[in-house]
């Protein structure tokens, strides 16, 4: 049920985003930018750097999501991204002075089964003091890409006395 929530509102956020930008092709330098932001980004996840990915984190994703919390959380999840096959594509889709539209295309792996599988998705970022940034809910939702080995149950409330 988190998961499907998650979902709706990182869909819903894409398509406002998508929504608030103007049609205009994206200038050759901001493309150049923002995609050095989200390989940075990616890079940063595939060492493990951490530290590094939540300096890169907008400024509402990190307030809401303290370092510690998104270390913490990334070194919870069950994927990374495949070693050598980081980012197959990179397209700037959409543009404006303060968001940027990302599609991009790369491969993760889960590290307790070792399976792998593509993932194309697209990302949002925002321009915020003087450079690009990412959300990093965007990196925490991926780190968890793939179900857990179990879902926990929650023991329900027991009858006393026999059948109902």
């Amino acid at each position: 049920m988190r998961y499907a929530e998650g979902l709706v509102v990182v869909i819903l956020a894409v398509l406002c985003a998508v929504g608030s930008l103007h049609a205009a092709d994206p200038s050759p330098l901001t493309t150049q930018l923002v995609e050095a932001t989200f390989r940075g980004a990616m890079e940063a996840w595939g060492a493990d750097a951490y530290w590094r990915l939540w300096d890169l984190g907008t400024s509402a994703s990190r307030t809401a999501l303290p370092q510690q919390d998104f270390v913490d959380r990334m070194r919870r999840g069950n994927t990374e991204p495949e070693v050598g096959d980081r980012l197959n594509l990179i397209e700037v889709l959409s543009e404006h002075s303060t968001v940027a539209l990302v599609r991009a295309r790369f491969s993760v792996r889960d590290t307790r089964r070792g399976w792998s599988e593509a993932v194309e998705r697209a990302f949002v970022l925002r321009f915020e003091d003087g450079g690009w940034r990412v959300n990093l809910w965007d990196f925490v939702g991926l780190a968890s890409y793939f179900p857990p080995d179990y879902l926990p149950m929650r023991p329900g409330p027991f009858p006393r006395g026999g059948r109902p």
